[in-house]
């Protein structure tokens, strides 16, 4: 065999072996629910779970003015975790039981503005005996151009699937016209 042809050989097996553990890598590093973020955010949530809360929430005064029409608005949070060892959190996003829906918003059922929320459950796994202020998930909202002008309480239900702890905070939704 050639020289060239070698040589030409051993630098495309090389290019193959490099490519193949690049793509490897982006695979097992890409982002997932919780992906490092913003310092302002980080420590706005650090300072509303050092107020002794297990759920940290950004904006700390739970409180999101979405206007009709927009996607993809919400709010930030992260979870403390007390436990000695990596813990298992699911967390859902619904519609407070006390919300008078039909009343307060003009809307026939609490699952019409459920539908609004864009990843209203998950799943995370936190490391043990910390706040993960790090890392966090976002919870968004895809508002409708003819969604009612009012505030709905939407509940956020987090629960320890180690422990069976479970812990919940309310985020105030308020639409506004556009």
């Amino acid at each position: 065999m050639k020289k060239w042809v070698k040589i030409s050989l051993i630098v495309l097996g090389s290019l193959i072996i490099v490519g193949g553990l690049w793509i490897i890598s982006n695979i097992f590093s890409a982002p997932r629910p919780g992906i490092p973020v913003n310092q302002n955010i980080v420590e706005k949530l650090r300072e509303d779970i050092n107020d002794n809360k297990q759920i940290g929430i950004f904006p700390s005064e739970r409180k999101v003015i979405l206007k009709q029409g927009s996607n993809k608005g919400g709010f930030a949070f992260a979870i403390k975790n007390d436990h000695l060892e990596n813990s298992r959190f699911i967390y859902k996003v619904n519609i407070a039981d006390t919300a008078n829906i039909k009343e307060d918003c003009n809307l026939e059922t609490k699952e019409e503005a459920e539908s609004w929320i864009l990843d209203s459950q998950g799943t995370m796994i936190l490391a043990k005996k910390s706040d993960n202020t790090d890392y966090f998930t976002v919870v968004l909202f895809e508002i409708p151009e003819d969604a009612p002008l009012c505030t709905i309480p939407y509940v956020l239900n987090v629960t320890n699937l180690n422990s069976n702890q479970s812990f919940a905070d309310t985020v105030y939704v308020t639409i506004t016209e556009d």
